[in-house]
């Protein structure tokens, strides 16, 4: 093992007083220069390198029976279709008339313009009477 001498410092720059860097300019610009260059070498054969294995067709991609390919899942079917001939605005006509029905059976009054159903003052009256504590409910 040999021991590294200190070169002491010049006369020069004691006489400015300071002493001079322990870094070399020149080797930093060298060392950044040569880590640049290295580091567009190592992109582009990366680059290279993924723009052949793109290119290469893969080995697992290749059908592995001579059976045709099914389709497992097929797309759902959409409106009309030979069992259902409606469109979305029928079914949705449809609904709405099922409810009127109902209403109507149950002895509402369902006003024609907005389809919406109104209650029967009778049942009102009932219900009201209940929450009071008049008609005997609970």
């Amino acid at each position: 093992m040999s021991q590294s001498t200190q070169q002491p410092p010049s006369p020069q720059s004691l006489q400015q007083g300071y002493e001079p860097a322990d870094v070399n300019n020149v080797g930093m610009l060298i060392f950044f220069v040569i880590f640049v260059l290295t580091a567009i070498v190592i992109y582009l054969g990366l680059w290279g390198l993924i723009k052949f294995y793109d290119a290469t067709p893969r080995t697992v991609d290749a059908a592995t029976s001579a059976a045709p390919k099914q389709q497992r899942f097929p797309p759902p079917n959409l409106q009309p279709i030979q069992s259902h001939n409606q469109l979305p605005w029928q079914d949705l006509q449809d609904l709405r008339n099922q409810k009127n029905q109902i209403f109507t059976q149950l002895g509402w009054s369902v006003n024609p313009s907005s389809d919406v159903p109104t209650i029967p003052d009778d049942v009102v009256n009932k219900l009201a009477d209940q929450r009071s504590g008049k008609g005997g409910g609970r």
